[in-house]
């Protein structure tokens, strides 16, 4: 019995997906897949690149965390909470148009890192940056701090044994820090389940300046808890589109491993700097003595906002040209000086005169605001774009920036670019399908909606297309290079989730038009080799 079911794969369209059963012609009647569960329906999926802030390199092996009340399932359908990113840093996974989704990134020797989106029919492509927690690390914008808070035992566990200053920045030649955090005696630290410290606790540090947003945890949009409604004191949980004067993260780990979350008491005093000239959108001018910026706190572990308080604009005694925030802080957690509500345009358009039918990344930046998105349609619509401060438009295609545009938008909040027009490429076209890689049952059968990636010229990969109802998947490569196209997908369906190939100088050797996804041959080891019909069985 022939059974027929859609997916959508995290870059592509929906298209059916036949699962016919695997013959053998030595019987008189075919033999076939045994119970093989099939591909559930869904509209859409997530792709996301996971990459080193410092060399913007692929990183591999890293967990993405799916966290609760978000639909994510791999091929089958089956709810995952986690999946780790392949050899091209790319973690994917399936959801359904109109689901919010948010992950976290994670990896050992990083700042954890992550983000939120509104999932959309079709493509849904994002990025995630991951700081390496390395000392000697020299990055724009970007500072890192080290210490060691000795602890109490027995009736003293967790305590701190001494007043322990961390400052993040700073040197011997009269650089000021950026950050100082100070941790005083006997403040008791303790895991999230209350859970004292025990010994040495090692706190790593790290100050992002306003320039560095592309880094921002859970991404400029988010939806985060106790937002002020400006009437009687209420709050309440809602999108909240931030503008960054910068942000702290601060992680704690006892010696066991154990991640510490709260402190007791008036907690631990955290004065973070934010450089004179500084924009402030709710004022429209820049920021002075006296004014006040929000703090919203973030939990690395579950990837939530949290409006915390209100602080206020200090001066720096360190150093004249940083005005400073000072504020406590009971539990730890990535800590953020944002403004919000600010002047946006509802959508924004962007046209890219030449860019219909080609893949294009658009990269917006402003003061405290940056957003990267993907088309190959030609038109971006962007929500909440800010409409009182110069925003930088930048255009780039296969790897290359290819236009610039600068613009404080106004009532209109529409911009046009132009690409170049490319050069010409061929088309070659591939067919995904999916069979037993041993045993009788062995009939390939099309797979649509498995995406495609190809490698541009700087090194990085970008989504191409998807293959289709047949399972066919046509790119455009150069006939002059040779190009690099890796076929992906999620779940423990397949022996491999990941096929690569290289079509050399724009000609697809017919030896490799044919990707073949095998199943796992431990998971449906009886299944292919399970013979059914009269004359015919397997041993």
């Amino acid at each position: 019995m022939e059974t027929k079911t859609k997916i959508l794969m995290s870059v592509s369209l929906a298209g059916l997906l036949a699962f016919s059963g695997c013959t053998d012609n030595s019987d008189s009647k075919p033999p076939v897949i045994g119970d093989i569960p099939t591909a559930k329906v869904f509209e859409s999926g997530v792709s996301i690149s996971v990459v080193d802030t410092a060399s913007g390199e692929a990183i591999e092996d890293v967990t993405v965390s799916i966290k609760e009340d978000s639909v994510a399932t791999d091929v089958e359908g089956k709810a995952i909470t986690m999946v780790e990113t392949n050899d091209i840093g790319i973690a994917q996974f399936y959801s359904k148009s109109g689901e919010r989704v948010r992950v976290v990134a994670s990896k050992e020797g990083y700042v954890n890192s992550g983000l939120e989106l509104n999932v959309t029919e079709g493509t849904n492509q994002q990025t995630i940056e991951l700081l390496e927690f390395n000392l000697e690390a020299e990055i724009e914008g970007i500072e890192l701090a080290e210490a060691n808070v000795a602890v109490g035992t027995g009736e003293d566990a967790g305590k701190v044994t001494k007043d322990t200053n961390v400052t993040v920045g700073g040197d011997t030649a009269g650089k000021a820090p950026v950050t100082k955090i100070v941790i005083p005696k006997d403040t008791k630290m303790t895991t999230a389940t209350g859970e004292p410290a025990q010994g040495a606790v090692t706190v790593q540090a790290v100050h992002y300046d306003d320039s560095t947003t592309e880094s921002f945890p859970g991404g400029l949009v988010a939806l985060a808890e106790d937002v002020p409604t400006g009437s009687d004191e209420q709050t309440s949980t809602q999108e909240v589109n931030f503008i960054s004067a910068g942000f702290t993260s601060i992680q704690m780990t006892d010696e066991d491993g154990n991640v510490i979350k709260n402190f007791d008491g008036e907690g631990i005093e955290i004065a973070m700097t934010v450089p004179k000239g500084t924009f402030n959108p709710a004022t429209g001018e820049d920021i002075k003595f006296g004014d006040e910026i929000p703090i919203w706190s973030y939990d690395e572990i579950e990837g939530k906002w949290k409006y915390e308080a209100e602080g206020t604009v200090i001066e720096n005694p360190d150093d004249n040209s940083l005005w400073a925030v000072k504020y406590k802080a009971t539990h730890l957690s990535y800590w953020n000086l944002d403004w919000f509500r600010t002047p946006t345009c509802s959508m924004t358009t962007v046209t890219i005169e030449n860019g219909a039918g080609y893949n294009t990344t658009l990269k917006l930046k402003g003061d405290g605001f940056n957003k990267t998105m993907y088309d190959s349609n030609g038109k971006y619509n962007i929500y909440y774009v800010p409409n009182n401060m110069p925003v930088k438009f930048t255009l780039f295609y296969d790897g290359q920036q290819e236009d610039v545009v600068t613009e404080i938008l106004g009532n209109t909040c529409a911009i046009n670019m132009t690409l170049p027009k490319p050069a010409e490429k061929k088309d070659v076209t591939f067919n995904v399908v999916e069979r037993c890689k041993d045993g009788a049952a062995n009939t390939a059968d099309a797979v649509p909606s498995i995406p495609v990636y190809v490698q541009l010229s700087n090194g990085q990969w970008e989504y191409a297309t998807a293959s289709n109802e047949a399972g066919n998947a046509t790119i455009s490569v150069y006939d002059d290079r040779n190009t690099s196209v890796k076929f992906s997908t999620t779940g423990d369906r397949y022996e491999s989730n990941m096929i690569s190939t290289i079509v050399k100088n724009g000609v697809l050797d017919i030896n490799n038009s044919t990707i073949p996804f095998f199943y796992d041959n431990v998971r449906f080891q009886a299944e292919c080799n399970e013979v059914t019909g009269s004359g015919g069985g397997s041993e």
